[in-house]
């Protein structure tokens, strides 16, 4: 299992080793290129996040 985000980004956010550091396995989510919307839209690069891992 990959690291959550607060163990992933502890070195920039105020917690401290008392911190319980409790993941819930978020993070880690991919961005799927769309195929037919961006284009339509004329935007060359446009990128949905997919949250149902």
């Amino acid at each position: 299992m990959t690291p959550g985000i607060i163990e992933r980004y502890a070195a920039w956010l105020p917690v401290t080793l008392a911190t319980p550091l409790v993941s819930l396995g978020e993070g880690s989510t991919p961005l799927v290129t769309s195929r037919r919307i961006g284009p339509s839209l004329g935007l060359s690069r446009l990128f949905f996040k997919y949250e149902g891992l």
